[in-house]
């Protein structure tokens, strides 16, 4: 899934996802704990990369 979203966006997306799951130390809830291999995506930063690449003024 990674390979088709860099395939659809120049540059590189590698700060727009993490392999281990990030720790949100403002959370007010505890998190959940990851029970299997996944990729976790920082959604917020994954959309400014890619609005920036489609020059959408900020």
């Amino acid at each position: 899934m990674l390979a088709q979203i860099a395939a659809r966006q120049p540059g590189p997306l590698e700060q727009c996802w993490h392999r281990a799951q990030p720790r949100n130390p403002l959370a007010v809830r505890p998190q959940a704990i990851a029970t299997q291999a996944s990729v976790w995506f920082d959604l917020p930063q994954l959309a400014t990369a890619i609005l920036m690449r489609a020059s959408v003024p900020g």
